[in-house]
């Protein structure tokens, strides 16, 4: 191992710093020697409150170098041609020149670091790595590069919550996976879930059913004891070690089981994180070429049909979801990154599904076909910009 703006703290609150460590995890993507998308990952940092006081992690995970042409990259494995693990390396160089200024700049005592592990950890190996070595705030938030903050988040308030009440182990904000979060689960698994109310925050907190390894907060001691302590080999991701277990343990035990992983979406009626592909993402490959919006359907796929998927405030350029909407997730998105672009996506198949799909539509809640091919389907989804820059 190498190593918002508009909020005021009170003079009985800690300094953000002492409470609270951002882990953001990196790892070899196309788009590389760019560091366009970590940069938008920061900039989105500006809607959540207080995130920019705290001390930030930027874990940069090894890779294994492919020497046989015959073989196939594999970025998700951590496999990668000599020409990606250099120009990994070029975006690491980068990146340690950028850190000291916008938009990776910070306030109060805030700081971002670069912690370079010389050899492939994988997700959740690399969390138990960094966690154990370098985590001494009571609180840490595990951010991915491609998951962005796209409504403000009220941090403050959801730490000071956490301290007070014990059965919050660990905080995630509204997603495509945890839209219409009550009635999807309903649906699908057939299981009642209560919000739980606090005074302090206006929005109520969902319990979660499956484990999910997107951006949230969570107990450090939580993560000690009980996330991490448990064998994680290289490549090993925590949503696949603990989502379907936690699914599991619920559907035979009942909803007292939700106990032990006490993990919770603060559901503001609106998404609050975004999931761009960052493996899918490329460079802009001319000096002050045009930014072309990405199309993101493949990454709605992504979110809606994963087996492991269940599936008051501004919302600065973006246009806040219904929260009565149907049970579907689907839509169409375009993002704008600059200096970022995607390869047009192909267009959806006219002669139907190639293959028989096992689980239920999130349109109709029937089994044997996916939304795309939802005999209720009856609309076109119009398509959202998000504007990251």
């Amino acid at each position: 191992l190498r190593c918002m703006h508009g909020w005021r703290r009170t003079s009985k609150q800690l300094f953000m710093d002492k409470l609270l460590t951002v882990i953001v995890q990196t790892s070899p993507i196309p788009s590389h020697p760019s560091t366009a998308l970590l940069q938008a990952l920061f900039r989105s940092f500006d809607l959540v409150d207080g995130l920019r006081e705290c001390r930030i992690l930027i874990v940069a995970d090894g890779c294994d170098k492919i020497d046989d042409t015959n073989e196939t990259e594999g970025l998700k494995r951590g496999k990668v041609f000599q020409d990606s693990a250099t120009r990994y390396n070029q975006h690491l160089q980068r990146l340690q020149q950028e850190i000291s200024g916008p938009p990776f700049h910070v306030v109060e005592h805030g700081s971002v670091q670069l912690l370079i592990l010389d050899t492939r950890h994988g997700s959740a190996k690399a969390l138990k790595h960094v966690v154990n070595s370098e985590v001494s705030t009571p609180f840490v938030m595990i951010c991915q590069h491609d998951n962005f903050f796209i409504s403000k988040v009220p941090l403050r308030s959801i730490l000071n919550t956490m301290k007070r009440e014990p059965w919050l182990k660990a905080c995630h904000f509204g997603a495509t996976a945890t839209r219409n979060y009550v009635t999807r689960v309903k649906k699908r698994y057939g299981l009642d879930i209560q919000p739980r109310n606090v005074d302090s925050i206006e929005f109520p907190f969902i319990p979660l059913v499956f484990w999910y390894g997107r951006t949230h907060v969570a107990r450090t001691d939580y993560y000690c004891d009980f996330v991490l302590n448990r064998e994680i080999r290289i490549g090993d991701h925590l949503e696949e070690l603990l989502g379907e277990q936690q699914l599991t343990d619920i559907q035979r035990n009942g909803f007292e089981a939700h106990d032990l992983y006490g993990n919770y979406v603060l559901d503001q009626g609106r998404e609050v994180v975004y999931h761009l592909s960052g493996r899918r993402a490329r460079a802009v490959q001319e000096e002050g070429a045009r930014t072309d919006d990405f199309d993101l359907r493949d990454d709605l796929r992504e979110e809606t049909e994963d087996l492991k998927d269940l599936g008051g405030q501004d919302v600065p350029k973006y246009e806040a979801w219904n929260s009565t909407a149907s049970f579907t997730t689907a839509r169409s998105c375009r993002a704008i990154v600059p200096g970022l672009e995607l390869p047009p996506s192909p267009p959806p198949s006219s002669t139907g599904p190639t293959g028989k799909f096992r689980q239920r539509c999130f349109r109709c809640g029937a089994k044997g076909h996916s939304y795309r091919y939802c005999p209720d389907a009856k609309h076109t989804i119009e398509t959202e910009t998000i504007d990251l820059s």
